[in-house]
């Protein structure tokens, strides 16, 4: 159980069948969110049980999935906390850093110092401590010494701020692997008890596995394509051997890997993480989606989760429909294709992603991805529309993430997901 090879019982009419998709981008429509008041916020219980034991069925519902679900309570005021300056830059030297070579072919030295070549990776690192509502995510920088900034000279930024969920770590995470004439960027958002550390897990293991494919130089959506099987098993391998550390039983990941080179965008997916293309169009910004999210309902998905023995429905006084074993109540996943997972991934629940191919064209002015901590109350056009109004990527991420924060306030009160925002602009960049 939890091996996810590329059958993946993913037999539906849409599933991914050849390495390269051609595919058209499709626009979003809009949606208004309703506005409120509020004045204070409520602590949000997310104690969960240890999932590895398999609680009775009422644990497993709390331990799982459902910390997702949307109860409302009274309209409460809520002071939003402004970015937190003090924000740690880290160098992790002792963990693994499996994409980023730290030393060139030929060694080259400039007096006693070693020019260390390129690529440099900018990950995000777990918090040791409680991060306060929109907080930054730590950043880890690896390569050649440079600053947070090198990512705006290469027209990216990446705001990663932990949501309104007191007791629960940031459990988004991110991934950009800066080259010469490619760039590499990721979006992991991690559920359940464990859910933050399998986002790590996946930031670290993506690169270095698709830079070993035989693929990636040449046919980097074939290398896509097989990746995620072989991160999957890895996260499962991994969990296997170190239970003691983390657990992926009911815990997963969406993945969202996006590459740019040679005037061609490759994405691969697997759930919600969002990525949309901005084109400029009759002098205006049209928001174009580069991945559909995983959600069961849809046709293809609820085809292939039926015939493996999974039953989709919607609880009472929850909003998104979710995967269940039939006749039960668990393990309550929002999404048809994840990373980890390992119940729901016997019930068809699949890592196979979804591979496309995207030519830039002239008119290509930046590429987004984000959590669904923006996705949830920011349509694709009003995301498009917040970023086309800065030539800073920093300025254009931040103030994106702020508007999220400020829809979920609006519309929930007292609970707001954590939001991640990666953009990187196409002029003079590809």
């Amino acid at each position: 159980m939890g091996s996810c090879s590329f059958k993946s019982g993913d037999q539906s009419k849409n599933s991914i069948k050849t390495p390269q998709v051609k595919s058209k981008n499709q626009n979003a429509g809009q949606q208004s969110p309703p506005s409120s008041n509020p004045k204070s916020h409520q602590k949000i219980d997310t104690d969960r049980p240890r999932e590895k034991n398999h609680p009775n069925e009422e644990n497993i519902i709390k331990g799982s999935n459902i910390e997702e679900n949307k109860r409302r309570s009274g309209k409460k005021k809520l002071t939003v906390l402004s970015t937190n300056e003090d924000t740690e830059v880290a160098k992790e030297h002792q963990r693994e850093l499996p994409f980023v070579r730290q030393s060139s072919l030929g060694k080259k030295e400039q007096g006693s110092f070693l020019i260390v070549q390129k690529p440099v990776m900018f990950a995000g690192k777990i918090s040791n401590k409680n991060q306060s509502e929109f907080e930054d995510k730590l950043m880890v920088i690896e390569g050649d010494d440079v600053k947070k900034e090198y990512l705006i000279e290469h027209g990216i930024w990446v705001s990663c701020k932990k949501g309104l969920k007191p007791e629960s770590p940031n459990q988004d995470d991110f991934v950009v692997v800066i080259e010469d004439n490619s760039v590499l960027l990721g979006v992991f958002d991690g559920h359940g008890t464990h859910g933050h550390e399998i986002s790590n897990f996946l930031h670290k293991v993506f690169p270095r596995t698709l830079i070993r494919s035989s693929y990636w130089s040449e046919y980097p959506n074939h290398a896509l394509t097989e990746t995620f099987p072989l991160v999957h098993n890895e996260l499962v391998a991994f969990c296997s051997k170190n239970s003691e550390l983390f657990d992926c039983t009911l815990s997963g990941s969406t993945a969202t890997l996006i590459y740019i080179k040679d005037r061609k965008i490759y994405t691969g997916h697997v759930g919600d993480s969002r990525a949309i293309l901005g084109k400029r169009i009759k002098g205006k910004i049209v928001a174009f989606e580069l991945t559909r999210d995983h959600k069961p309902i849809l046709d293809d998905e609820s085809e292939r989760i039926k015939k493996m023995g999974g039953e989709i429905k919607r609880l009472d006084d929850d909003i998104p429909h979710r995967v269940f074993f039939k006749g039960k109540h668990y393990p309550g996943i929002a999404m048809s294709r994840t990373m980890g997972d390992q119940l729901a991934q016997s019930i068809g629940v699949v890592c196979t992603p979804e591979v496309k191919v995207f030519d830039i064209e002239d008119n290509d002015e930046f590429v987004l991805a984000c959590s669904d901590g923006v996705w949830e109350f920011i349509s694709n056009q009003e995301a498009a529309d917040e970023i086309s109004k800065y030539t800073d990527p920093r300025i254009a991420a931040e103030k994106l993430a702020s508007m999220a924060w400020t829809e979920w306030i609006k519309n929930e009160v007292d609970v707001v997901d954590d939001i991640t925002v990666v953009l990187r602009y196409l002029k003079n960049n590809v």
